[in-house]
């Protein structure tokens, strides 16, 4: 009797949930890990052309501006997606308690990372914010589901 009741099933959902890894389970899908690359590449180095701490990369000489033909302006920022290549290259890996931002960062027999250092993959307070508001979304989905879906 005690089993077809409403507080049953939930206790029984709470003891499921105990045992899964809501992290993974909530995070670990196309939409947040592409927001995360978009963040990352379009938004942070390509319009903001930062790096995860806020700091600019470096900046177009006008020997660059020369030999692109004005493609790339004297002054102007670095963004990192000279070929697409390497923004081309990211992937975002969701694991127990972490997500993992790799790309291959070697170009003509350099390495961006060496260059420009590991800051160049992460969020920025602004794009880390606004990763943060979506996943919330997600996390009250999830609650919702696992808990109240009986």
């Amino acid at each position: 009797m005690f089993k077809d009741t409403d507080l049953y099933k939930y206790a029984d959902n709470l003891q499921k949930y105990k045992k899964a890894n809501v992290f993974k389970d909530v995070l670990d899908n196309k939409f947040i890990k592409d927001l995360i690359v978009h963040l990352n590449t379009d938004e942070q180095l390509g319009k903001q052309r930062v790096n995860s701490l806020g700091a600019r990369l470096g900046f177009y000489s006008e020997a660059t501006q020369i030999i692109t033909k004005g493609r790339k302006k004297m002054g102007e920022p670095f963004n990192l997606n000279d070929t697409g290549d390497f923004w081309d290259s990211w992937k975002v890996t969701v694991k127990d308690k972490l997500i993992e931002i790799d790309a291959n960062g070697n170009k003509d027999g350099k390495n961006l990372f060496d260059l420009y250092g590991v800051d160049i993959l992460g969020l920025n307070d602004d794009n880390l914010q606004i990763l943060i508001n979506e996943v919330t979304k997600f996390y009250i989905q999830y609650y919702r589901k696992y808990l109240f879906d009986y």
